[in-house]
């Protein structure tokens, strides 16, 4: 599994629930929503690509892959989530960001690692300048 596709599903969801990996996997509102992702970054990612012996990779080779991360990091909480928790920048740009500007490029669409990007960053934002922006001013 590439470990963009494992930190694309599983870093901005547990930053924004702010939880270990493995809740990811026992709730299941946000199982779906890493699921969700998966199919995503599968699009854009792997969409058009096919595996030595011809066939299309398949969608479950992506979701069992970040499946298996889950489990095995069940404990551990996520570096995006212990970069916003100490107020340090995320690396979301290098991420999301990156499957946002692929997915820009190609013909699949990324809505939902945009939003993550949009969320995180501005999370990112608040803890780096914590200050009301000049539209919300009275």
């Amino acid at each position: 599994l590439d470990k963009l596709a494992a930190n694309a599903c599983i870093n901005p969801v547990t930053a924004l629930l702010q939880c270990e990996n493995g809740r990811l996997l026992t709730n299941p509102r946000a199982a779906a929503l890493v699921k969700q992702l998966c199919q995503e970054v599968f699009e854009v990612l792997y969409g058009d690509q096919v595996s030595c012996d011809g066939d299309r990779v398949p969608f479950e080779n992506v979701l069992n892959g970040v499946t298996k991360v889950l489990l095995a990091t069940s404990a551990n909480r996520s570096s995006m989530l212990q970069d916003l928790t100490n107020k340090r920048p995320t690396e979301i740009r290098y991420i999301n960001g990156y499957v946002v500007q692929m997915a820009k490029g190609g013909c699949a669409d990324a809505p939902l690692n945009s939003v993550m990007l949009s969320l995180i960053l501005a999370r990112d934002s608040l803890n780096q300048h914590n200050e009301m922006p000049d539209f919300m001013e009275e």
